[in-house]
Formats: structure tokens, C-alpha cells, sequence
């Protein structure tokens, strides 16, 4: 957890464990709040990934709504994903893992785009809900990177991955080489003794 001024200087850094919470540190000045991208922080919230914290004056805090991604594969599969959203200078790179969604608090009305890794040998899905209503169905195949895309509404927002395996295709096997030239000469040795069984009751 890193903690600047509004100008971008690192007032402090706190190493905090994935899961757990941090203890509030008074900003710097007290019409001032610490805010993630424009949004006052809120400090009881478990912290699963590095977060900058800006000292932001009151009057210019955001409101904001939570964006919740996830991921359904099963058989405990992962996979690599991007967000990017406006005001972020560089893409937010995260591992989503089978049940274990992730929450991010962005400004309502902020535009993101969330690009997930593709896998051989099977479909990912992304279902898009903004104010708890869904606005997208988008869908890659083996192996081809998938984007959802969408805008952080006031009420419930989240990005539904699901990893589905691809059916194998049928293998179509041959007969073998051998059992069809031990097939043929049995059936010329059968009409072979037929022959000879019949030239013998002619001579009768």
C-alpha cells in the first residue's frame, strides 16, 4: 500500500498480507482524504493487490461503485487478465482463479476494458452486468484472448468469466493392415475347399 500527495510524492509505504486490512493513517491535511482513483478509500476493506492511496481534497472525491470480476472454470484453472479503465496509466494485470472473484471500486460512469488470456482446447465466456443488468455476452475459442468491455454503473457491476473445455474431436481408426490381409486369405481358403468340394461330387 502506497500513500502520496497529490502531487504524486510517496508520503509512506505499508507491506500488508493478501486478505488483510491496513490501519488509516491521517492524510496530510485535514480538508483531505485518502482516495483510489478519485474514490475515499475505505480502510476495512481486505487489501488483495498493490493499491496507490492519493491525499484528495474533499470536494473533489468521486462517488463510486464496486465492479466485481470472477472466474467458473473448475478442475482449479486460472486465468492471466488486463484491466484498464480511464485515469489508469498503465494496465492492472491480475490471476483470476476458479470462485475467488476480485472487487474494485471505480468512479461511477468510469469506461473499462478487461482482456483475459485465451486457452487451447477451450471456450471462454464473458457475461457484462451494469446496475445489475446485462449488457454483453462475448465469447473466444481455443486459445484466442477475449475483451469485455463496459461502464461502472451506481448500482451492481461485474464481469462473469467462464471456462468451459472444449469436446475432443472423434478419432476415426483404421482396421488394421493385417487383420484385413488375414481376413481375405481366410476367405480364399474357404471358397478354395468349397471348389474342391464340389469338383469332387462331380467326379461321382
Amino acid at each position: 500500500m502506497t500513500y502520496v500527495d497529490e502531487d504524486g510524492k510517496v508520503l509512506y509505504v505499508e507491506t500488508v498480507e493478501d486478505g488483510d486490512t491496513v490501519l488509516e493513517i491521517d492524510a496530510p491535511e485535514k480538508d483531505r482524504r485518502w482516495a483510489a482513483h478519485g474514490v475515499e478509500f475505505d480502510f476495512d476493506r481486505p487489501v488483495d493487490r498493490d493499491i496507490v492511496l492519493v491525499a484528495t481534497k474533499t470536494e473533489d472525491l468521486k462517488e463510486g461503485a464496486t465492479l466485481t470480476v470472477s472466474l467458473s472454470a473448475g478442475h482449479g484453472h486460472k486465468i492471466a487478465v488486463s484491466l484498464r479503465y480511464e485515469g489508469l496509466e498503465k494496465p492492472e494485470d491480475l490471476i483470476l482463479r476458479d470462485g475467488e472473484p476480485k472487487e474494485f471500486i471505480l468512479p461511477v460512469g468510469t469506461a473499462y476494458q478487461l482482456t483475459a488470456a485465451g486457452a487451447k482446447e477451450a471456450v471462454l465466456t464473458a457475461q457484462i452486468w451494469s446496475d445489475g443488468v446485462q449488457q454483453d455476452d462475448v465469447k473466444a475459442e481455443n486459445g484466442e484472448s477475449l475483451t469485455a468491455s463496459g461502464t461502472v454503473g451506481a448500482k451492481e457491476n461485474r464481469v462473469e468469466f467462464t471456462r468451459t473445455e472444449l469436446a475432443p474431436a472423434p478419432v476415426k481408426r483404421a482396421a488394421p493392415a493385417v487383420l484385413i490381409i488375414a481376413a481375405a486369405a481366410a476367405a480364399a481358403a474357404a471358397a478354395a475347399v468349397i471348389v474342391s468340394v464340389r469338383r469332387k461330387n462331380k467326379k461321382k
